[in-house]
């Protein structure tokens, strides 16, 4: 509930100049400084003035947090798993790095493209009195800074699909689409 939260994940490989893997020394800035924050709501105060229509600026703030705080746990997930999948001899230990190590890196990467999703806010938390500011992670950057160049823009599902993807079944996918044989992935 009074997190300090380490946010340059979200700039250690946008800028182009410099590189982590060659240059560990290189101190990566902040996205967002984000000190003494909660990333849940404390009290019903927190959440005053929402609705499922209106969110507060102090709400959005609290969420931003807690999308940038669990971006940032993960991130060890992608490299703790593998390292430590060198080091084990039992073979069911073995097993179960190998199959948490994929599953920490796409939570880091779920939670990488979210934390992009902020919109530009400034809030001072009630109880603590630390400010967070949260920029336009998609504008005024370097194209390589920017938040979630690859959805920028990008269409929504066309309405016509929404059916076929609600009706979907898996047993379809086993007898293929005309209902015989298996489906192309056996």
């Amino acid at each position: 509930m009074q997190l300090t939260v380490d946010t340059s994940f979200w700039t250690r490989y946008r800028i182009d100049s410099e590189n982590p893997d060659l240059d560990p020394t290189f101190k990566f800035p902040q996205a967002v400084s984000i000190v003494n924050r909660t990333a849940i709501p404390r009290t019903d105060d927190d959440t005053a003035g929402s609705s499922v229509t209106s969110i507060t600026d102090h709400l959005k703030a609290i969420a931003f947090t807690a999308g940038f705080h669990f971006a940032f746990l993960e991130q060890g997930g992608t490299s703790l798993y593998p390292s430590l999948a060198q080091r084990v001899t039992d073979p069911e230990v073995l097993r179960v790095l190998l199959s948490i190590g994929p599953t920490e890196t796409m939570h880091f990467q779920t939670w990488h493209d979210k934390a992009g999703n902020a919109t530009p806010l400034t809030d001072v938390d009630p109880v603590t009195g630390a400010t967070v500011t949260f920029q336009d992670l998609t504008t005024g950057q370097p194209e390589s800074l920017q938040a979630n160049p690859d959805h920028a823009g990008a269409d929504p599902i066309p309405q016509q699909k929404i059916p076929d993807l609600l009706h979907y079944s898996p047993d379809q996918y086993k007898r293929g689409r005309n209902g015989g044989g298996q489906g192309a992935h056996g």
